[in-house]
């Protein structure tokens, strides 16, 4: 209905509308079909805004839970990576701590054998030391043996040359004093002068049986005299070992052959 018929009317409705006179108009019928147009198409943009508004809310619940998804995923993956890490850092200290005791283990064993080895080397020379004054006298010992035999095979053969036949003048005599190491000929020379029957030796002279033991003497002398000189030449190989095992070992060679096998 128009403003201007309620005007006219004084504001109420209008009465060609009213039964009496034979219902709405035209005009007021396109109103009402305007009017139920625009409802509808208003009902029409509210179902199209609210399924919209609806399929706005599904895609941001859907992009939400993808987001959470994500959000879960990351932090797992942060999570394991934060684990992995602290494993890892874990496994790196308890490394770290076993080489720390193996170095400490090294260096106390390196300790001992610089220790084991100095000790070694104070006994060794203690040891050369006594074996150069057991040599020296041993030295002396036979120095004064083979004067002694020399003298005595002196004496023997210029007492056995007035005694026997002429044979006797092609022995070799040994001169008194003589350093010389005693010849076996001269000794079975003197052993064969010296039968029963042929005279006894001088008073104070030794007879065959002593000059053989002191042959004995010299030549057991001379064998232990090598002997040690054998001992201390193995001794002073085995101290250059222990030394250069000991320089390895302060030097971290493991690889060398003086740490890996033992003289």
């Amino acid at each position: 209905m128009s403003p201007n018929a309620n005007n006219k009317l004084g504001g109420g409705p209008s009465l060609l509308s009213l039964p009496l006179f034979g219902g709405p108009t035209k005009k007021e019928k396109a109103l009402e079909a305007e009017l139920q147009d625009l409802k509808k198409a208003h009902a029409a943009e509210l179902r199209a805004s609210a399924q919209s508004l609806h399929q706005q809310r599904t895609a941001l619940q859907a992009t939400m839970q993808t987001q959470r998804a994500s959000q879960a995923a990351q932090r797992a993956v942060q999570l394991a990576t934060e684990r992995t890490q602290q494993d890892t850092i874990r496994s790196q200290g308890n490394t770290i701590q076993t080489q720390q005791d193996t170095i400490r283990i090294q260096e106390a064993t390196l300790e001992t054998q610089i220790a084991r080895a100095r000790a070694l080397e104070e006994q060794l020379q203690g040891l050369e030391y006594q074996h150069t004054l057991r040599i020296s006298q041993m030295q002396h010992d036979l120095d004064e043996a083979r004067r002694q035999l020399g003298l005595a095979l002196a004496r023997t053969a210029s007492r056995g040359d007035s005694e026997s036949d002429s044979s006797a003048n092609d022995t070799p005599r040994a001169s008194a004093g003589s350093t010389g190491d005693p010849l076996p000929e001269q000794l079975q020379t003197l052993l064969e002068k010296e039968k029963p029957g042929q005279g006894q030796p001088e008073k104070g002279q030794p007879d065959a049986k002593t000059l053989a033991r002191l042959v004995d003497e010299v030549t057991g002398l001379r064998a232990e005299l090598e002997r040690r000189k054998k001992e201390l030449v193995v001794k002073d190989n085995r101290l250059e070992w222990m030394q250069q095992r000991a320089a390895a070992l302060a030097r971290g060679d493991t690889e060398s052959p003086f740490v890996k096998y033992f003289f």
